[in-house]
């Protein structure tokens, strides 16, 4: 899964339009807000690194996370 997420490029941020977000969606996307780089993210995370990973990959399907190209 990690390197689905690195394939999107790096560092991420959040874009928010009034989606509604789970719980996992909330931390990660705080987690993004202070740890933009992918390691930051899940060094940080209290979420299994799995969870992050699922958590992390729906954001940028939904679009609320988006990734920059490198």
């Amino acid at each position: 899964m990690r390197q689905e997420i690195e394939a999107q490029g790096q560092p991420f941020w959040v874009e928010m339009d009034g989606d509604y977000l789970n719980e996992n969606e909330i931390i990660v996307c705080d987690l993004i807000e202070t740890n933009a780089s992918l390691n930051g993210i899940f060094d940080n995370s209290l979420l299994s690194d799995k969870v992050t990973a699922e958590t992390l990959l729906q954001l940028l399907d939904k679009g609320t996370v988006k990734a920059t190209k490198q």
